[in-house]
């Protein structure tokens, strides 16, 4: 039921698009069987997987996004004001720790030029102030991160809020992928008018080009229960009218309604709707949604067989 899922309300946005809402739904849902060709299968590279009892637990999600992990980063300041007069590094360089970056010339008289160094070792983040620009005291002028190690940063709002702590074990979705991650942190936000927790949950397999992504977090705080279940990416529709493309036939697909409950680590449980074995269309899904029901196959470009 949808009423054992403890939702998370974010500051800044809510969990409407969570595996399911993709843009602009179409005016109207198909009325009868979706029939895919082979031609048009392979063009839309329409994937599926079968429904299945499997545990799931209670979890909580939150939109976060992918920052260089506590400790993984640090800023390069002058500790008094200064004349920027040279650079010594490019951004997107890889440095390693005490590497310098810039040399600055203190507005202090008799004061000789300084190297600031990188503070770790890493990549060079962001823009450099230009040559002959005057910096203040503590004005961050550059920043320096391990890309290898990413977390996810983001702040949630609940009533009540959830019981996280560190250590605990955590799903984080980047766009198609599924990655582990462990909460590191998790605290009630000082400067916030509302409950709120400011968590980071460090990930295991992000790239270095994911920086800045938006993800989806869950965290498990039930002990799990044997369900039906099937991947969240087979969601169709608004929240509360979701529906999934089943298989009835090879290349004969039905909208159904479905009834969901818990989520947890890309599946969603099934109340009613779909049975054990049965196949879901997920790659590929939101695109059958503009499908109206056809007697006929319809290939790549549209013609009936």
């Amino acid at each position: 039921m949808t009423s054992r899922i403890l939702p998370l309300l974010l500051a800044a946005a809510c969990l409407a698009g969570e595996g399911h809402s993709h843009g602009p739904q179409p005016a109207s849902a198909p009325t009868g069987p979706v029939v895919v060709g082979p031609e048009a299968r392979r063009n839309l590279r329409l994937e599926t997987a079968r429904a299945e009892v499997r545990p799931l637990g209670e979890e909580v999600a939150a939109r976060a996004v992918l920052r260089p992990a506590t400790g993984s980063h640090a800023i390069v300041v002058s500790v008094v004001p200064a004349r920027v007069t040279e650079l010594r590094a490019a951004p997107g360089a890889a440095l390693a720790a005490g590497a310098p970056v810039l040399v600055v010339q203190p507005l202090v008289a008799g004061a000789g030029r300084v190297v600031l160094p990188a503070p770790v070792a890493g990549t060079l983040l962001g823009s450099l102030p230009a040559i002959g620009s005057v910096v203040a005291a503590g004005q961050p002028l550059a920043e320096v991160a391990d890309l290898s190690r990413l977390a996810a940063r983001g702040r949630a709002m609940a009533r009540p809020l959830p019981a996280l702590s560190p250590g605990q074990a955590a799903s984080v979705r980047v766009g198609d992928r599924l990655l582990a991650g462990v909460v590191r942190s998790a605290a009630p936000a000082p400067d916030s008018p509302l409950p709120a927790l400011d968590f980071e949950v460090t990930v295991t397999g992000a790239a270095p080009a994911d920086l800045g992504a938006a993800v989806v977090v869950g965290v498990r705080v039930g002990a799990p229960t044997s369900v039906i279940a099937i991947p969240l990416a087979a969601l169709v529709g608004e929240p509360g009218r979701e529906a999934v493309f089943v298989e009835a036939e090879p290349g004969t697909f039905e909208r159904r309604v479905v009834a969901l409950g818990r989520r947890e680590a890309g599946w969603v449980e099934v109340v009613r709707g779909v049975l054990p074995g049965e196949a879901v269309a997920t790659r590929g899904a939101y695109q059958l949604q503009f499908a109206g029901g056809a007697p006929a196959a319809a290939d790549a470009h549209g013609h009936s067989h």
